[in-house]
């Protein structure tokens, strides 16, 4: 309204990032490549969990210096009630947290280029100017994107819209 008021107003708009968005991109990527290479797999009569182990295991094997898998597959054994009687318990692996943990490990190991998170940063300032000029009718010539700038999340998990240069 005050723009509507005052059309020698200006509103800069920043594409801002956080550090969120870095963790979020990440993990993005690393979904989409999950989701890749299992429509890659040829069918087969497993379940699901243990394709998306099969793929997690091939990503993470990538990894340079990552931690061996078996010592890995030992943080998330767990007791099992064995089918022998001369050894009722029997440890077997954790299929969900192994998997879990891989793929929080490939996510840490993802790398984003600056231009990857501007993109974000742009686009998120485009969606904030659409709004502006489609659902508030505030003139476009009254907005204008300025440089990308870093911002925290508010307790509500919002972006505030003036971050710091």
């Amino acid at each position: 309204e005050a723009l509507a008021q005052r059309p020698q107003l200006m509103l800069e708009v920043p594409p801002l990032l956080a550090e969120e968005d870095t963790q979020a991109l990440q993990a993005s990527k690393v979904g989409q490549r999950i989701e890749a290479a299992l429509e890659a797999l040829p069918e087969d009569d497993r379940l699901l969990t243990e394709r998306r182990r099969q793929v997690l295991e091939t990503l993470y094997s990538a990894v340079p210096n990552a931690q061996a898998l078996v010592e890995i597959q030992q943080l998330h054994q767990q007791q099992a009630p064995s089918a022998s009687e001369d050894d009722p318990v029997q440890t077997q692996l954790d299929v969900v947290a192994y998997n879990a943990q891989l793929r929080q490990r490939l996510v840490q190991t993802e790398t984003l280029s600056e231009q990857e998170l501007n993109a974000l940063a742009s686009a998120r300032a485009n969606e904030v100017v659409t709004f502006m000029t489609e659902t508030l009718g505030t003139s476009s010539s009254q907005i204008k994107t300025i440089d990308t700038a870093r911002s925290d999340l508010d307790e509500d998990g919002w972006l505030a819209l003036i971050g710091d240069a």
